[in-house]
């Protein structure tokens, strides 16, 4: 099966010529629960961490590392650099099962020279994921002549981090990440099979799916190159790499590296992918036309991205490696036409080629390497070459297949109709026809009625697990009110929050509507907030920030992790090179109408004693730099639905930012010369590490519960180890907090976990890999919250409002059908003596769809007369109930006299007009009881017109602030909602 294993690791493989580095980290797989153990030679000692991140200690030359966690991957930090000439090595003691168990995600060496002698000859062999979670194979990098001096051993499945991956460049202001875990002999815990992937449903979308009229529309495939967005979808079944390409040259061939055809890569999930496109080539509008367009789906693909390397002679070739280790030669891809300009001439006098499109193949493992014949070549030992301070990618893929093409549309901002707006802008965007003026035939004109403005919703916000009820409280009071959200009072020229200053008033060629989000400084732990629209010059909006400040830690409820709690789904997130950080950008599918919106976050950081603003940009802010009790802590986010226009609004907002605040941006850290090179710049360069984000090796995509059942798509982005689930969960009371662990078979093919929890008021869900958290949500099915006439301009109020002193009632199993829903918790209030309506309201965070159940049960204690009122997309229903003491009440649906059967509020209030109080608890939807239908439990109806000014919840959701949204823009406004 495999060789037997060689008892040491380390310069038996690589020879004495390449000594490590300082700082360096191997990993070590120990695989036995018991009698292997690890041990460490060479120079200086190395510190431990066990598999949960624990430290372990430091251990010296020769010292038994007792591998106490059992099975899992040991971390060992070398703290002393290698001397070239000396030995060192890790040993697994007592290893049985045969193969490779030293690893490093980033081997750092340093030879002291760019001669031959001190070139490496040795192979590298990469653990590469390879389709799905069963499924891992090994690459071997087998390099001849390679000399970096000063150089790094990585790989990755995407090469550079954004626009250039797949491309050689600069190290300037670009960045590598650091995924496959590297070993020096054939991994034992490899499974050397490789899943066949498949692509189905390959189309492009560039607007809406229903036209003005409320017609189903197929959506159009035109973007406008530079000015608009449209995304390409597809489905595959394998965790892959895709290869999204167009034929912008229209020469009928798909370029992998020649930069005449569109490319773009990224790392694909199993299930639906999306990847938008603004009709820009190398940063250069395409011309109109009509385009063909492919997808591919990569699966194994693995990038050698050499960092300053300046030789590879005779050059690097790369095997994929069979579980019997028999070698088969991969054909090769690369692209330096942006570094090609530093080519230098190699030994025999030719020059390393400029790209290959696969042309150059590994060939027969045992034949000699050939410079730009089976191997990939540059360079000539010495200092100069395009290898100096350069990214070059080196790529290859086990399996692939490609999608069907689809031709998509190039045009421009013609306005046929002559009624304000473009062709673009009413065919793919609001669905009227850009061929009539008035496409409803209604008397205004398509570019009076729909070119309306958009209100920022500000979003992103997620409660730390106890601000359920404030904020079931707050999208209550706004679905109650105006369009408009109420508690955003217009921000002054003065500087009234705190050290924020001002927003731009102009950004990316957009006019700022500044607003103060007060109530998010009533809810959560931001001291200070100020947001702003950014609209164009017809009022349309196209951007959005928010500025929060809070004293002594972070603000913990940012957008890009928190949309996933109302139902949005996250698709990707992506590392951007700024100000000598790495920022990571989302891409987020709104739950509302399926569309994209990109955002941005960067946290800035000013301790007691200093005067500057130090930056980071972490994922979570659990992650970030080190707070203390009088530190202050500023969090921007910036999104949009335009990727380009993101990016222009985030810089120039950070631009205004330092007009106001001194701002400690990480040093540009150029690489020194190699005979220069010292800890200093490890030091400067791990500094910038630290403050930089990192996107998470796996993701919650969507998380949701309903009545204890809790559902959570996950997906493995790339790299990493096995993960695991860990649910932190608030009970019924609203006191007690339990900790529940899941394994990786809960999160395998097809990434969805479903588990049924029973009631619980809210959770944290968090995905851990290598006892780090990777990612996490809170995750909540709604709240109680205090309901009365206030809210509308009535007079009657909630004087009092408990989720704790109340009873917890639960109907019996044995009495429930199978797909009956529980809610959790109670709720108990006491109103004032004024008349009018008082209460509790059941707030949802996504609309409950009940299908076949049909009956509302709970039970209630209430000193005078109430109503129950159910509110549907269609409209809302109310029954007059009498009095009660402590009883349980089953009402059929169709009492409330409502047709539709997804219900987006539930509400109890007492109407006596004396002081009065109600109690709730229960609260259940089920099939038919036997007990049920009594008269006295059915109550007497009310019309639902009860109520005629109250606005339909259309929008309710867990944090929604309701905007304007594109359905508003698709119909003519009701007179009532004109009123509103």
């Amino acid at each position: 099966f495999l060789s037997p294993h060689a008892s040491a690791e380390g310069t038996d493989q690589l020879g004495t010529t390449q000594p490590l580095r300082s700082g360096t980290i191997l990993a070590v797989d120990i695989l036995e629960t018991s009698g292997e153990s690890i041990v460490w030679t060479g120079a200086g000692n190395v510190a431990v961490t066990a598999p949960s991140g624990a430290s372990l200690g430091t251990f010296v030359s020769g010292a038994t590392i007792t591998a106490s966690e059992g099975i899992g991957r040991y971390n060992l930090t070398v703290n002393s650099a290698q001397s070239a000439g000396s030995a060192w090595d890790v040993e697994v003691v007592g290893q049985l099962i045969p193969g490779g168990r030293l690893s490093s995600q980033n081997w750092q060496f340093n030879t002291g020279s760019f001669s031959e002698s001190a070139a490496t000859n040795g192979s590298f062999y990469a653990l590469v994921p390879a389709g799905d979670d069963d499924s891992t194979a090994v690459i071997e990098l087998k390099l001849e002549g390679l000399s970096g001096y000063v150089y790094n051993i990585n790989a990755n499945r995407v090469g550079v981090s954004g626009v250039n991956g797949g491309k050689s460049v600069s190290t300037a202001n670009n960045t590598v990440a650091q995924d496959f875990y590297i070993f020096l002999q054939p991994p034992s815990v490899a499974s050397y099979a490789t899943a066949s992937p498949t692509i189905s449903g390959f189309n492009f979308q560039a607007g809406e799916s229903t036209d003005v009229l409320g017609n189903s529309v197929t959506p159009c495939t035109k973007i406008i190159a530079g000015a608009s967005r449209g995304y390409f979808h597809f489905n595959t079944n394998v965790e892959g790499t895709y290869h999204l390409q167009c034929d912008i040259d229209q020469d009928g061939e798909y370029s992998t590296t020649s930069g005449d055809d569109l490319l773009m890569t990224g790392g694909c999930s199993s299930g639906d992918n999306v990847v938008g496109w603004n009709g820009l080539l190398n940063g250069t509008a395409v011309s109109t036309g009509t385009y063909d367009c492919r997808v591919k789906v990569n699966v194994g693909e693995f990038h050698y991205v050499g960092t300053d390397i300046e030789t590879s002679y005779p050059g690097l070739r790369i095997f994929e490696v069979a579980s019997d280790e028999t070698r088969t030669g991969l054909s090769m891809y690369w692209n330096d036409s942006l570094v090609q300009s530093s080519s230098v001439t190699m030994p025999n006098g030719a020059t390393g080629l400029e790209q290959s499109e696969g042309t150059i193949q590994s060939g027969a493992y045992n034949d000699a390497a050939s410079p730009n014949v089976n191997a990939r070549s540059w360079g000539n030992f010495n200092s100069s070459s395009k290898g100096n301070n350069t990214y070059l990618d080196t790529y290859v893929w086990l399996d692939s297949t490609a999608s069907t093409s689809i031709s998509i549309i190039a045009t421009d901002d013609t306005d046929t109709d002559g009624d304000g707006l473009s062709d673009h802008t009413e065919e793919c965007h609001i669905g009227s026809d850009p061929n009539d003026d008035d496409t409803d035939d209604d008397g205004t004109l398509d570019g009076e009625q729909y070119s309306v403005p958009e209100s920022s919703d500000f979003a992103g916000l997620e409660s730390n697990g106890r601000l359920a009820t404030a904020l079931a409280r707050r999208a209550i009071r706004r679905s109650r009110l105006t369009l408009a959200p109420t508690k955003f009072a217009v921000a002054s020229n003065e500087s009234s929050q705190g050290e924020l200053g001002l927003l731009p008033n102009y950004a990316a060629g957009l006019q700022a509507n500044l607003k103060a989000p007060s109530d998010l400084v009533e809810i959560t732990n931001a001291d200070a907030a100020l947001g702003a629209d950014y609209l164009d010059e017809e009022g349309t909006r196209h951007g959005g920030a928010l500025l929060l400040q809070a004293e002594g830690g972070y603000y913990e409820h940012e957008r890009a992790i928190c949309d996933r709690v109302r139902g949005g789904k996250l698709l990707n997130i992506e590392e951007r090179a700024f100000q000598g950080l790495t920022v990571l950008e989302t891409t987020m599918k709104n739950s509302r109408e399926g569309r994209l919106e990109y955002a941005r976050s960067l946290r800035l950081v000013k301790l007691e004693d200093d005067t500057s603003w130090v930056p980071q940009s972490h994922w979570l802010s659990k992650d970030s730099l080190p707070t203390q009790e009088k530190s202050k802590t500023i969090s921007l986010q910036v999104w949009s639905e335009n990727r380009d226009r993101l990016a222009l609004l985030f810089q120039e907002i950070i631009q205004h930012l330092e007009s106001n605040l001194t701002i400690a941006w990480p040093e540009t850290i150029e690489f020194p010369d190699d005979e220069d090179y010292n800890s200093e710049f490890e030091e400067q360069k791990k500094k910038a590490q630290d403050a930089s984000g990192r996107a998470p090796l796996v993701v919650m995509r969507q998380a949701s519960t309903l009545g204890g059942k809790l559902k959570i798509e996950s997906a493995r982005r790339h790299g990493g180890g096995k993960a695991a689930l860990r649910i932190i969960k608030m009970e019924e009371d609203a006191e007690t907090e339990s900790v529940l662990h899941f394994g990786i078979e809960h999160l395998a093919a097809p990434h969805t976990t479903e588990l049924d929890l029973g009631p619980f008021l809210d959770a944290t869900a968090e995905l851990v890999v290598n006892g780090k958290v990777e990612d996490q949500v809170w995750i909540s099915d709604g709240a109680w919250a205090p309901y009365d006439s206030s809210i509308w301009d009535g007079t009657a109020s909630t004087q009092s409002f408990s989720r704790t002193a109340c009873s917890l009632q639960h109907l019996q199993a044995t009495t429930l059908a199978s797909n009956a829903i529980a809610l959790s918790g109670c709720a108990k209030a006491e109103s004032s003596e004024s008349p009018g309506e008082a209460g509790v309201a059941r707030h949802l965070s996504e609309p409950l769809q009940l299908g076949d159940l049909n009956t509302l049960s709970f039970w209630v204690n209430a000193t005078a007369p109430y109503h129950v009122c159910l509110q549907s997309t269609e409209g809302h229903g109310c029954l007059e109930m009498p009095a009660a003491q402590g009883e349980w009440k089953h009402i059929p649906l169709v009492d409330f006299g409502l047709s539709d059967k997804t219900i987006e509020l539930q509400s109890f209030e007492t109407i006596s007009g004396s002081q009065s109080a109600i109690e709730i608890s229960g609260l259940t939807w089920t099939e038919s009881l036997q007990d049920n239908a009594s008269a006295q439990d059915s109550g007497c109806h009310i019309s639902s017109s009860r109520k005629p000014d109250k606005v339909p919840l259309i929008w309710l959701s867990l944090v929604f602030t309701i905007p304007l949204l594109w359905s508003l823009r698709r119909k003519k406004p009701s007179a009532r909602m004109k009123k509103r």
